[in-house]
């Protein structure tokens, strides 16, 4: 009977081990399912608002009729509505120059020509892209042109001939260009330009005097008063804008 209770101790405890469920090994961790990533919110940008506009231009070219060697300036001052639009009040002025003359067989003859005006207008402008822009309008002038020639010829004749056309001009201002910088976040441009600047000056009619000495020294004049005249000055014209 010892031995049978000593057997059922020593099986007790097998027994229960058998019983007990072996622990599990805890899971691993898994990272959380990520979800779309936010971009976050970018407003549109806001038109910009008008704002004060400036510029000033310099340059060269030549005026028909001519031929001449023009230079002049200008300079711009007003309102810039939106990115496109803008509005200016403009002055400026031109002088131009030349010497030139002719020699044949049959004789020789010099000629001097000079131009001289200012001008103040009104002028609208579109600016295209940040780059590209037109301008216009229009002008009024206050100045003068003139040419002298003198000639003579194998027979001992001598011919001077002088034209003047001046005093207060409708003119017409006209641009074509481009605009070298990019935009400030406000809309505002600062841009060095290049652009062809062709005034158009309608002049009200000139004098036009001639002398003539023939060879036996006799002597004939003639004034005549000449028609409407159209004076054009095409120049090339670098500056700095602030749109």
């Amino acid at each position: 009977m010892k031995t049978a209770l000593f057997a059922l101790i020593a099986c007790f405890p097998l027994a229960a081990l058998a019983d007990e469920e072996p622990a599990t090994a805890p899971a691993p961790a898994t990272a959380p399912a990520s979800g779309p990533t936010e971009v976050p919110f970018v407003p549109p940008p806001k038109p910009s608002p008008g704002r004060i506009r400036w510029g000033v231009a310099a340059g060269g070219g030549t005026f028909i009729p001519g031929p001449m060697v023009v230079f002049g300036a200008n300079a711009r001052v007003g309102w810039q509505f939106n990115d496109v639009f803008g509005l200016s009040l403009a002055g400026g002025g031109a002088d131009g120059l030349w010497f030139g003359g002719r020699i044949s067989a049959n004789g020789a003859a010099a000629t001097i020509s000079a131009v001289s005006y200012w001008h103040i207008g009104v002028e609208a402008e579109a600016m295209l892209g940040n780059m590209f822009f037109v301008a216009g309008g229009p002008h009024l002038l206050k100045g003068a042109w003139a040419s002298i020639t003198e000639g003579a010829d194998s027979s001992g004749a001598v011919t001077q001939s002088v034209l003047a056309v001046g005093g207060w001009m409708p003119g017409l201002d006209f641009k074509i260009g481009l605009g070298f910088g990019k935009p400030k976040p406000s809309g505002r441009r600062n841009q060095f330009t290049l652009c062809l600047d062709t005034m158009f000056a309608f002049a009200s009619p000139g004098v036009y005097v001639a002398q003539n000495v023939d060879g036996m020294g006799n002597v004939t004049q003639d004034v005549s008063v000449t028609g409407f005249r159209i004076g054009i000055t095409p120049m090339l014209m670098f500056g700095f804008e602030m749109r």
